[in-house]
């Protein structure tokens, strides 16, 4: 038999053998496989360029969207800052202590407001006490800084460095002063140091990262709407003095605010104490025998040796310790219980309390923004910027920060300048 021939279509020309299968002839397999190769090349270009193009998309969606928020918060702050002008000074009930332009407007026009003395103030000497590692506060503090200057020409202004502050604890409470400088770390020194020096002097201590809302001297004719309500007890009579002013000659020797009122189980994660009270601002005379009360108990924490049971520094000087001694006390001399009607979680969140002939104690809305619990939505005094954190939201407290540190932008160096 003769040689069968087949004709190669591809290249034109005859094999001389026999293909069993023409699958198999080379020609034929290049052939395949130069179009499979042009397919898959199509697939991807058009996969890259459908994810080119959803890149693009998504881009002008994301720039459209920041321009629409930037556009929504310089309308809401013109809204908020064309409503003070239009209002009577002072107007912080709802005002971000962050929103730089309207704090510095609202500065100016309640120091326009008359500067009259409230006589319920006048046995607490004018004079702002704050602390800071160094003389020269960081850039994130100087605006608070200066809304205590600002809002209060009258009160003498003293900034404490480290130094300062070890002097001054030797002198006027030399027994802490071992436990002081060698078993306490900064930020206890600090809680130390502001009891000692309120005790010693009498005025206002602020921590540097609080900024002033109200000028001091209305801050009783600002809160008298809430406290004029407030439960109160005197001496030792269980005679319960209820939804009534004080009188016009009553004079306050002491004023904290509640930081939190807390009812809900597990408050124990967040706060030192149930009823929780601030100390990162407050006011005394010279001398108040509460200061002494609590510096009493910070010493036989320290004395006892509980410090080298627990590592807490909220237990051993911070709000811990600060706000059981006067819980304490106030159990003690006047009988009072909070959390007892009429001093229940309510009433004192949102009215607060005074206790005795001289202390008067704020609600939450007052000192303890932005997590005063009961009745925080109003009314606010300072505001705390929680500026130095050593412990999770909701309680920050205590740890300062560098120098460094720069927070700032465009807004705040105006304002800072202004």
């Amino acid at each position: 038999m003769g040689e069968t021939k087949y004709v190669c279509t591809y290249d034109k020309y005859r094999h001389n053998t026999i293909c069993e299968r023409k699958r198999y002839c080379l020609h034929i397999v290049y052939h395949k496989y130069t179009h499979t190769m042009k397919a898959v090349k199509a697939i991807a270009t058009f996969m890259v360029t459908a994810m080119f193009s959803f890149i693009v998309i998504m881009q002008n969606n994301f720039f459209n969207n920041n321009n629409n928020n930037h556009n929504r918060i310089v309308h809401s702050n013109n809204k908020k800052i064309n409503k003070f002008r239009t209002a009577k000074p002072p107007f912080f009930d709802h005002v971000d202590v962050f929103d730089h332009n309207l704090l510095k407007n609202a500065g100016r026009k309640i120091l326009d407001n008359d500067m009259a003395v409230d006589e319920r103030l006048s046995n607490i000497p004018k004079v702002i006490h704050q602390t800071w590692k160094t003389k020269t506060v960081p850039k994130w503090a100087r605006l608070p800084v200066k809304s205590w200057k600002r809002l209060n020409p009258e009160f003498t202004y003293k900034l404490y460095n480290d130094e300062d502050m070890e002097k001054y604890v030797e002198k006027y409470y030399p027994k802490i002063l071992n436990f002081y400088k060698n078993n306490m770390k900064p930020v206890q020194r600090s809680d130390v140091f502001r009891y000692v020096v309120i005790y010693a002097e009498g005025g206002i201590y602020a921590d540097i990262d609080t900024t002033c809302a109200v000028p001091i001297h209305k801050w009783l004719t600002y809160t008298e709407n809430k406290t004029k309500l407030a439960p109160s007890m005197k001496n030792n009579v269980n005679k319960l003095l209820l939804r009534q002013s004080p009188p016009p000659t009553k004079k306050y020797n002491f004023i904290v605010g509640f930081e939190a009122i807390q009812k809900k189980p597990g408050w124990e994660k967040y706060f030192a104490a149930e009823f929780q009270l601030c100390q990162w601002t407050f006011a005394a005379k010279k001398k108040h025998w509460l200061l002494k009360h609590v510096l009493d108990r910070i010493f036989e924490y320290y004395d006892n040796g509980k410090h080298l049971k627990s590592k807490s520094i909220i237990k051993s000087t911070g709000p811990g310790i600060w706000s059981y001694a006067m819980n304490d006390a106030f159990k003690m001399k006047y009988n009072i219980t909070f959390g007892v009607a009429p001093f229940n979680h309510e009433m004192l969140g949102k009215y607060g309390a005074k206790v005795g002939d001289d202390i008067l104690v704020l609600p939450t809305s007052s000192f303890g923004r932005p997590f005063g619990g009961i009745g925080s939505s109003d009314n606010v005094l300072i505001w705390h910027g929680f500026q130095g954190s050593w412990k999770s939201l909701p309680y920050q407290s205590h740890q300062r920060h560098d120098d460094n540190d720069d927070i700032s932008n465009g807004i705040y160096d105006n304002v800072l300048n202004g």
